[in-house]
């Protein structure tokens, strides 16, 4: 696994029932998406939770942790991940709407929208996109739609960036 980016990845402690706290590493775009899946409603057999915690948390004993305790591990573990990223928005945050040119929603969505995005703007395969880290993928991807939405064609681009940057950073007064 190789890194595109200079700054320092986190390790998470997080709950792991009934080892306590277990050590999380930054994990491979292909691995996240795999986490998302068995974070999900989707049931993963015990293979394939048991190649996501190796990769995640090396340390831990998956047979001490069980089915039960590795679950709620991956699912703290995608919960420590993306609320990592909203903490840092300045670097991975993205417009609600990527295709600002779209109009009405496809009923036959592109799957790998976000991984043509980084192919494009990073000219990096799909492959090598998939072996990078999450957080990798994450930043490239904010960048290459930020660097699109830039280049629109009505020149209105820097504008709804701003405004897109106020909306990420206002806090909610609804209920003040």
């Amino acid at each position: 696994m190789f890194s595109v980016s200079p700054f320092k990845k986190p390790v998470f402690m997080l709950p792991c029932p009934p080892l306590g706290a277990v050590r999380a590493h930054i994990c491979r775009k292909i691995t996240f998406d795999r986490v998302i899946m068995l974070s999900g409603e989707a049931v993963g057999s015990a293979e394939d939770i048991r190649g996501v915690i190796s990769e995640i948390a090396p340390e831990a004993d998956f047979h001490i942790m069980g089915i039960t305790g590795a679950s709620l591990f991956i699912r703290k573990y995608r919960e420590a991940v993306e609320k990592y990223c909203e903490d840092n928005i300045d670097i991975f945050g993205l417009p609600q709407t990527f295709c600002m040119d779209c109009g009405e929603k496809c009923r036959l969505p592109v799957i790998t929208y976000g991984e043509r995005l980084v192919h494009e703007h990073s000219g990096l395969s799909f492959s090598e996109i998939s072996e990078l880290d999450v957080l990798d993928y994450r930043m490239l991807l904010a960048d290459a739609v930020k660097f699109k939405v830039l280049n629109r064609s009505d020149g209105k681009g820097k504008e709804f960036l701003n405004e897109c940057f106020d909306f990420m950073h206002k806090k909610s007064n609804l209920f003040d």
